[in-house]
């Protein structure tokens, strides 16, 4: 399923509108702070397997979960410590209105939130996650369902890859 969900949406990039972009960018100041250790991780650049870099600090992992979904409970720390080695920072949503262990500070996720960002046709499931610009707030779907860290880390340079390729061809 991981495969045959990274194939389909190898290509799929969209752009939510901009209500849904400054409703973002207001929950995201409510985030708290990351620790110093986590804010020097944050300021590397993230090398690429095709030699490019990316910095992460322009990017943001939105993932979609929920307290009571066993994928997600697997896959939660799983992202969190892909998160840790990368630098890019992970926005959490919740879709039953309770946040997990891993991301206690989950916040729930609005109905306009969610409308955006499954309107490219994906089934509204957790766990689901998208690899957002946070300056342009291009939007690029990342994995649906449980996985593996090496097939996360795999998925971000397809998909940071594809979506340099389409930034230096706007």
């Amino acid at each position: 399923a991981l495969l045959c969900f990274a194939t389909a949406m190898q290509s799929v990039s969209a752009s939510v509108n901009s209500s849904v972009i400054d409703e973002v960018r207001e929950l995201e100041k409510l985030k708290m702070k990351p620790a110093p250790a986590e804010t020097a991780a944050k300021n590397a650049p993230l090398p690429l397997s095709n030699g490019q870099q990316i910095d992460p600090a322009e990017w943001n992992v939105v993932l979609f979960m929920a307290s009571d979904c066993s994928y997600c409970k697997r896959f939660d720390p799983v992202l969190k410590k892909v998160s840790e080695n990368t630098g890019v920072n992970i926005f959490a949503y919740t879709l039953n209105n309770e946040p997990d262990s891993t991301f206690p500070n989950a916040l729930p996720a609005p109905p306009t939130v969610v409308a955006a960002f499954f309107a490219q046709g994906l089934p509204i499931a957790t766990p689901t996650t998208f690899l957002v610009n946070v300056k342009t707030m291009d939007t690029f779907p990342l994995l649906q369902g449980d996985a593996t860290q090496q097939q996360i880390t795999d998925r971000l340079d397809t998909v940071f890859i594809e979506a340099l390729k389409r930034i230096q061809s706007d």
